[in-house]
């Protein structure tokens, strides 16, 4: 009985303050791995807090972009896979904290898109349809992702169980 409770839970919306707790932190990792990765790229970048900085252009990571509302969501979605495929508790908490490093890193790798397009390509990609639709679509390679972790633990757990069984 303790999924649907726990599902309840996660529908009840979060109190300002922890909000804007968890969403600075966001931000920040975000924005340093979306810097990080453009500088990796060889992309002249400057970085000044929340604020990245290209030759020509500005790109600011606002807490819509903090990725709170996609974690949120690939959390929600990792507790009801583990707990409607996965057998063990150990699976499980392995399955939610790969979850969240998912959408963290998923996160980061989209401001590194936006920064990218927006040097390369053209700087409206970086706002507006384009910008909302990247979200989208790197969501959907999120949940695929996540479907993946599953498959790959229920495997790992088909081993287990088989080996125990030995």
């Amino acid at each position: 009985w303790w999924l649907p409770f726990v599902l309840l839970a996660l529908t009840i919306p979060m109190p300002e303050s922890i909000i804007a707790s968890l969403t600075a932190p966001l931000q920040q990792t975000a924005a340093r791995m979306g810097a990080s990765m453009l500088a990796w790229r060889h992309i002249p970048v400057l970085l000044a807090g929340n604020v990245i900085k290209l030759p020509g252009h500005t790109l600011f990571v606002s807490e819509a972009c903090s990725g709170l509302r996609s974690l949120t969501a690939l959390l929600s979605m990792a507790i009801l896979v583990g707990a409607l495929f996965l057998r063990y508790p150990l699976t499980r908490v392995l399955m939610v904290a790969l979850s969240v490093a998912l959408a963290i890193i998923v996160n980061g790798i989209r401001i590194f898109l936006t920064g990218f397009l927006v040097f390369f390509v053209d700087p409206k990609l970086g706002e507006g349809f384009m910008h909302l639709t990247e979200g989208y679509l790197l969501f959907l390679i999120s949940l695929s992702i996540l479907a993946l972790l599953t498959w790959a633990l229920l495997r790992v757990e088909g081993r287990f169980q088989h080996a125990s069984n030995a």
